[in-house]
This record gives C-alpha cells, structure tokens and sequence, in this order.
C-alpha cells in the first residue's frame, strides 16, 4: 500500500513540476511569434484583398452589372470609416466610375490595367501605440499609408501623396 502510495506521489509530483515549466516555456515562445495584426500585416492584406475585388468589380461593371468596392463587407475590416463615408460620398457616377476614383485614390493609378499592379514592397516607417505610418510600392508609385489603432484594430484613415516616384520616402 506504502509502494503504490509512493509511486502516485512520485507521478504527482513529475506531472506537476513539469506543467509550470511546460507552460513557461508556452510563455516564451508566444513573445517570439510575430503578430498578424500590426499595421503592416494588416495593409498587405488590405491591398492583397483590393487587388482582386477591385478585378472582380471591374469584370462585373464590363458585363453591366452595378455595385463598388465599397459595398463590400470586407471593406470596413481595413479602412476607418471615415474615409469610408468620405470615399462613398466622392465616388459619384456609374460602376466603372466609382471603381476608376477608388483605384485613383487606393492604388494611385487612373489606367485600366490597375487589377495586375500588386504592391511589390510593403514597409513600416514608423508607429506609435495608435498610429502608424507605412510605405508602400505600387509599381512606379510610392504610398504612405497612415493607419489608426481603432477599438477593432488597426484602420487605414488616409494614403497619401497621389503617385510620387520611388526614390522619395516617407516622412511622419
């Protein structure tokens, strides 16, 4: 009785000191992972999303069917709503319309072939605990986008300047 007694001391006593150090070292690498919600994670995945919605728009406004970008759900997962309503309010006009005034403002770009330009470069310039300043490639063009923490994470508010050449950067 004493040996059995004995060894379930002795399981208690190895699973228990090894759950502390198990979950420590779960700790530990926690603070490694890089997180996906940061203002740069969340403007790639920005353009990589208006990239093809903004193509499937346009084959849409081809075949005469209405509707934006804009009207899409997705939307309010990556810009505030501010320049939401502000994009909404200056896009007057048919489908093709609207989707060329979005693009000129999101991708900097007035041509038609604006569906096959992907941001080749997406770089942090500089962030604070609620704004941030990121610089991206878009073909020739170089964006600064400024971000905005908002209680549901980090919003695009403005991108600016309208299509400056590369060799510039991005000043806060």
């Amino acid at each position: 009785m004493a040996r059995r007694f004995f060894s379930w001391l002795v399981i208690f006593f190895l699973l228990g000191g090894c759950f502390p150090s198990i979950a420590a070292c779960a700790r530990q690498a926690q603070t490694v992972l890089p997180t996906y919600d940061g203002p740069q994670q969340q403007t790639a995945l920005f353009y990589q999303w208006y990239v093809r919605a903004a193509s499937h728009a346009a084959r849409l406004c081809a075949g005469g069917a209405g509707g934006s970008v804009l009207d899409d759900p997705m939307v309010g997962r990556f810009i505030s709503p501010e320049l939401l309503d502000s994009l909404r309010e200056a896009g007057r006009g048919d489908c093709a319309q609207k989707l060329e005034s979005v693009s000129a403002y999101f991708l900097h770009t007035n041509r038609g072939g604006f569906g096959q330009e992907m941001p080749s470069e997406v770089m942090p310039v500089v962030q604070t605990a609620s704004r941030a300043l990121v610089q991206v490639q878009v073909g020739k063009a170089l964006l600064c986008v400024r971000l905005r923490h908002e209680h549901e994470g980090w919003r695009i508010f403005r991108i600016e300047p309208q299509g400056v050449p590369a060799r510039a950067t991005c000043t806060e």
